[in-house]
């Protein structure tokens, strides 16, 4: 079973909304509303994770709320708000507590749960032929599913790496990820990556890969105040493949 552990508060507190009589004080007599979107993200096998988070009130970037994970304060970035964590601050297979407390108009508490370690079958090193490259994996425990991605040579300039979502424990990065104008090679080393999540993925740019468009699940933030995306996620020790002339 998965554990909830917070660092800083005891027990999991039920749901909390509160929404001012008054309503919003820079829209009086309306509602206050907001959207979050946010993923916690953990690297094996180093254990380091970051959490980055977007608010929003109103329609507008908001950085004035009070927000923390297992009781740990989240910092404001250029971006919304960050954190760094520490590997022994958060532990796969788990949950976690985020509150988002917005003076008396929103005091919310969000559940990001993080799935069950997992690894990269096969080499740590491929070379590439010219096929399809197959890629498999160990299971992920209590996963919603899997990402393959990979993230192409600093040489390839702008040329996209590939992303899919994928629902077992094996997928295949097909041969034009590796070649431009069919004939030309993205000479160098692309790296491979597998993400197993939980939730609602969302794309930051401290991320390694791309979140693909096609197939991204739906929202899994829904109230009547405040709605979004949240999601936890595993990445395995990185694989490669070398493409040459």
């Amino acid at each position: 079973m998965k554990k909830i552990l917070s660092l800083f508060i005891p027990a999991l507190l039920p749901v909390v909304l509160m929404v001012a009589c008054e309503g919003d004080l820079t829209r009086p007599g309306q509602t206050a509303t907001y959207r979050v979107e946010t993923m916690l993200v953990k690297r094996l096998p180093t254990g380091a994770a970051h959490l980055d988070l977007t608010f929003i009130r109103n329609g507008s970037y908001y950085k004035k709320a009070d927000i923390t994970l297992a009781g740990i304060a989240l910092d404001t970035s250029v971006c919304g708000y960050c954190k760094d964590f520490t590997p022994a601050q958060i532990a796969v297979d788990s949950c976690y507590i985020l509150n988002i407390k917005d003076s008396t108009f929103l005091n919310i508490n969000l559940t990001i749960s993080l799935p069950g370690a997992f690894s990269i079958d096969g080499p740590s090193l491929r070379n590439f032929i010219g096929n399809a490259e197959p890629v498999a994996w160990t299971i992920s425990d209590g996963t919603d599913g899997y990402i393959l991605a990979t993230k192409p040579p600093e040489s390839a300039g702008t040329s996209d790496g590939y992303e899919d979502y994928v629902s077992g424990i094996t997928g295949a990065i097909p041969p034009e990820t590796f070649i431009l104008n069919i004939n030309d090679r993205i000479v160098g080393t692309h790296m491979i990556y597998v993400a197993s999540y939980i939730g609602a993925p969302v794309d930051f740019p401290s991320l390694l890969f791309d979140i693909p468009t096609a197939s991204n699940p739906a929202d899994n933030v829904s109230y009547p105040v405040i709605t979004g995306r949240t999601a936890g996620m595993v990445i395995a020790a990185p694989d490669s493949i070398i493409v040459s002339e």
